[in-house]
């Protein structure tokens, strides 16, 4: 028995989901994808998990 499915989500998870617009992503992805640059400093500077900017740029690799 999985021990997550005793508690009702609002007991675990740890904050609301965070949502971000489209023209913010696209920014952070294009920072991301620049030269020299790290995509886990870029979600630092800018408080995004590095998980997610990954996601966003396999998203729009595949989309443009």
């Amino acid at each position: 028995m999985d021990i997550l499915c005793c508690f009702p989500k609002t007991e675990w998870r740890s904050a609301p989901r965070q949502f971000y617009s489209p023209e913010l992503k696209l920014k952070l992805v294009q920072l991301a994808l620049q030269p020299g640059t790290s995509v886990a400093e870029v979600a630092r500077r800018h408080n995004v998990n590095g998980n997610v900017r990954f996601r966003w740029i396999r998203r729009f690799e595949c989309e443009g």
